[in-house]
């Protein structure tokens, strides 16, 4: 059977009008497989095939110029980049660089990991003829293995890349926060502007829904080349300038960049940042840390940029090129560093963890991506919701003799600890997170606030290396380390953490065995729930409080708790690997924060 790709169709297209249309044009077709923008039709030969493509590739239907042509296999289609394995390990990168360029010229190197090797040339043709050359070639006692690189094996490649959860540069998202007024503009009736401006940009854009109805901004994450997301960026902000200027408003252009890129991208005495802002014309300013707002999930540094349309495209492109740069060296810095092996339990060594039906793998529907938007990619396949839990805040507080061991010399091990969790985490100076004395262990004493960031995976990884830590520093010499945090609940949902007449509560500290406190004061649209107690118990306690808080943003009831006549037995954490020790320095008097 011969297949054909049809794209771009009006939105208001049915399988009869297409058919008729075929019909009309002489085409024979035995199957159309309908989509919302796009179609695959099935032709009994190449004959009709040809003939579709020569007659309605370009058609205009109802407004829309058609798109026909032939439907070839992803892991079949031929593309510009290529995938090498089996490179010698005793090769440098240097050495294999030399030889590639030898053979064909080359637009880009990566090396993703061990052995493995994407290039990326100006043409299919030139891939096919590296490929011919070198898949079988004995390069130093080394098979070489080279094909087309698919999209899907880049993917997995760099999801499993040490662990580390980070990307190559070139898949640096540019996000983009846009006033909550402005999402409906973005999107357009039935998705129309959207899916036009990811069409003409060939970029993927999502418009993630605000964690809550309080936030005042959204975010949008576009993902492509740089080209790509600096069309989109500039046709977006094109229709947000538009919509502000109905409303009487102005509007800038808000970025957000990692931390850790931050010093770079300002330069020294600001050096960098004032130069775009000469080139671009443009005025740019960098918000300080100590201004992040941690209640809206995102913890890094927001670039504005206010100027002509003309100018903030300008600017944004120099600052995304410079951030893809920047963040592709920390990530090939990060690549050769031993990983931080796990050695994590599973979620039923928590104390009463089965005693929750819902929290039981695999995880339930809720927790499976209903804070986001659909995004609207154009002629791609609309992205599939995220199947990790959604970010989520929590507070751990530190004893302040351990903050020196936790950050490591010029960092290194927080650093550590936020690539091998895949969690932000932020250690706020004095003047922020010394809360009350920390109650439930043998004494008291000075806390820090540490703010982590993550997914449900994530909180559990960085929780417990967090607590390691604490432990191998001796704060609480020979007794268990037991540890305060704190989770934000919405006011409206604490009733249902209390119960009638305290139950729920009661119950949750029985199974989780943790000192579960909540304040005098509920005036607060977010009440900060204190939870003390050892890694099992924080872990127990934050997982039955977060599915309480999911039910009932989705109007359901919230979970029982069984009884059990008996608790499961703790098993001993396994200690951490090696590797981590030798990553243990002497207590600093560093009391910066660092992210």
């Amino acid at each position: 059977m011969f297949k054909l790709y049809i794209g771009n169709l009006p939105p208001n297209i049915s399988d009869s009008n297409l058919s008729g249309l075929f019909k009309e044009h002489g085409v024979e077709t035995s199957h159309i497989l309908l989509k919302s923008n796009y179609a695959f039709v099935d032709c009994p030969d190449q004959i009709n095939v040809d003939k579709a493509i020569d007659k309605l590739n370009g058609f205009n239907l109802k407004g829309f110029p058609m798109l026909v042509e032939p439907s070839v296999s992803k892991r079949s289609r031929r593309t510009n980049k290529v995938q090498i394995r089996n490179v010698p390990q005793h090769v440098t990168k240097e050495e294999f660089d030399h030889f590639l360029s030898s053979l064909e010229q080359v637009q880009r190197l990566d090396h993703v990991s061990n052995g493995v090797v994407y290039v990326t040339y100006n043409n299919p043709d030139q891939a096919q003829q590296v490929i011919s050359q070198l898949n079988g070639y004995d390069f130093q006692g080394s098979i070489l293995k080279a094909d087309f690189a698919s999209s899907r094996a880049r993917n997995n490649q760099s999801n499993s890349n040490n662990g580390s959860g980070m990307v190559c540069g070139q898949d640096l998202p540019l996000r983009v926060l846009v006033g909550r007024e402005y999402v409906g503009a973005i999107i357009g009736k039935q998705g129309q502007t959207i899916k036009q401006i990811t069409s003409q940009s060939n970029a993927r854009i999502d418009v993630h829904r605000p964690p809550d109805n309080s936030a005042s901004e959204t975010l949008v994450t576009i993902k492509g080349s740089s080209s790509s997301c600096t069309t989109a960026c500039r046709e977006l902000m094109k229709v947000i300038l538009q919509e502000a200027t109905s409303l009487n408003r102005t509007h800038s252009l808000r970025i957000l960049c990692p931390n850790s890129l931050c010093g770079r991208m300002i330069g020294k005495h600001g050096s960098v940042i004032k130069s775009i802002m000469q080139d671009s014309n443009s005025h740019i300013t960098v918000s300080s840390i100590n201004d992040a707002n941690v209640n809206n999930h995102f913890i890094d540094r927001v670039i504005t940029i206010s100027a002509s349309p003309d100018a903030m495209s300008k600017a944004e492109k120099m600052i995304s090129e410079r951030m893809r740069k920047f963040y592709a060296q920390d990530s090939q810095q990060m690549a050769y560093q031993p990983p931080m092996t796990l050695g994590l339990p599973a979620f039923a060594m928590m104390p009463g963890i089965n005693s929750f039906p819902t929290l039981r793998p695999p995880y339930p529907p809720y927790v499976q991506g209903n804070n986001w938007y659909p995004g609207f990619c154009g002629l791609l396949p609309n992205p599939q919701p995220p199947q990790q839990h959604q970010e989520e805040v929590t507070y751990l507080y530190i004893p302040k003799k351990a903050v020196g061991s936790i950050i490591g010399s010029k960092g290194i091990n927080i650093q550590t600890i936020k690539r091998d969790s895949s969690a932000r985490i932020k250690i706020l100076p004095n003047n922020k997170g010394e809360g009350d004395e920390k109650k439930g262990s043998s004494s008291n004493m000075d806390e820090r606030k540490a703010i982590i960031v993550g997914d449900l995976d994530a909180q559990w990884k960085a929780q417990f290396y967090l607590f390691e830590k604490v432990k191998d520093d001796g704060a609480f010499g020979k007794e268990e380390v037991k540890l305060r945090s704190e989770i934000m609940v919405p006011r409206s949902i604490i009733g249902r953490i209390i119960g009638r007449g305290g139950q729920n509560l009661q119950e949750l500290r029985r199974v989780s065995r943790a000192i579960v406190k909540l304040p005098d004061d509920f005036t607060e649209d977010d009440v900060p729930v204190t939870i003390i107690g050892n890694f099992y118990s924080l872990q127990s306690a934050q997982r039955r409080i977060r599915d309480l808080m999911v039910s009932a943003l989705h109007n359901a009831g919230p979970p029982q708790i069984q009884h059990q006549q008996q608790q499961p037995p703790l098993m001993p954490l396994p200690q951490p690997p090696v590797s981590y020790h030798q990553n243990r320095t002497v207590k600093t008097s560093r009391e910066q924060e660092v992210n």
